[in-house]
């Protein structure tokens, strides 16, 4: 029953490279927002997707167009081969928990294995996008930050609503859709604890937006004056491994308030499931597990199989 906010995986310092990435639907948090046959549809064309979304931010020139297809490309190999099984894997581990039921433990290594396979998803992703990066120029950073200032300002009109009460409504639906994506319909007194958990946290947008305006400053500058791929792959490496680093304590205060309340949230919730709830959860999960499963073999099985013939 993980999730991120609204619009909380894009745009923060490496944002460009991040919700690329997530709009391609390949991370274990975003799985849940599509049905099994569309996640097969979006995963099998990812680098095709994750092209058109850096696009979005950048209108990149020839020599820049083919070198950014046959990253995006590596990646995408690289992600079927090594990360799929382990989201299998992770996958039919939380389905028995959730059979059982949740401990705190097991909540913390949900988000733990999410976080992990973030990082070392997002090190190899700026890894493979740094040669493009390193020859942006002026124009297309300066195009880039235009881009990234429209997210934050669409960012802020839903979150940071002049009236709190709408901002919590919307954030209050928008986490109800994600849990229910994966229990089913919730119950009034399930998504009054939805309510409550938002009511609690109605500092943090505010303070995720500043943070993210920071990162992505730091982004910007490294880009525009950081032309050796050698030291612009050392500094984003560094940049994603490392994503509190130089934030406003206040932020820091609040993001680990912001995840105790999250976990504190499923906690709850999971004392509320029905059989019907718990039993929807854990089969989704397992279905996802042998999707991955299937996903990571597919390309070879398609390859054997040509040579064969």
């Amino acid at each position: 029953m993980m999730s991120t906010p609204p619009r909380a995986r894009g745009w923060s310092a490496a944002g460009w490279l991040r919700g690329a990435y997530a709009a391609a639907a390949l991370t274990l948090s975003s799985c849940a927002a599509l049905n099994v046959g569309t996640f097969n549809v979006a995963y099998e064309h990812a680098d095709w997707l994750l092209q058109r979304m850096a696009s979005h931010y950048v209108d990149f020139d020839a020599g820049q167009k083919q070198a950014l297809q046959a990253g995006f490309g590596n990646l995408h190999e690289w992600h079927r081969r090594q990360e799929l099984p382990l989201y299998a894997d992770v996958m039919d581990a939380a389905a028995k928990r959730m059979e059982r039921g949740l401990r705190r433990d097991d909540v913390v290594w949900m988000v733990r294995s999410v976080t992990e396979r973030w990082q070392v998803t997002s090190r190899h992703l700026a890894a493979d996008l740094t040669p493009v990066l390193a020859t942006l120029t002026e124009e297309q950073v300066a195009q880039m930050e235009r881009k990234l200032a429209e997210d934050n300002a669409k960012f802020a009109k839903t979150q940071l609503a002049p009236d709190i009460r709408k901002a919590d409504k919307y954030r209050a639906e928008w986490l109800n859709d994600q849990i229910a994506r994966w229990i089913g319909d919730l119950t009034p007194a399930q998504k009054d604890r939805v309510a409550l958990s938002v009511k609690q946290t109605e500092d943090f947008p505010a303070l995720r937006l500043a943070e993210r305006r920071r990162r992505q400053a730091n982004f910007l500058q490294l880009v525009r004056h950081t032309h050796d791929p050698r030291a612009l792959g050392a500094a984003l490496d560094d940049m994603l491994s490392t994503p509190r680093e130089g934030a406003e304590e206040a932020y820091r205060r609040s993001a680990v308030h912001y995840e105790e309340q999250m976990v504190q949230l499923v906690l709850d919730l999971d004392r509320t499931l029905s059989p019907e709830q718990r039993a929807t959860a854990a089969a989704r999960m397992r279905r996802y597990a042998e999707n991955f499963r299937a996903l990571a073999v597919k390309k070879d099985v398609a390859e054997s199989t040509k040579k064969e013939e």
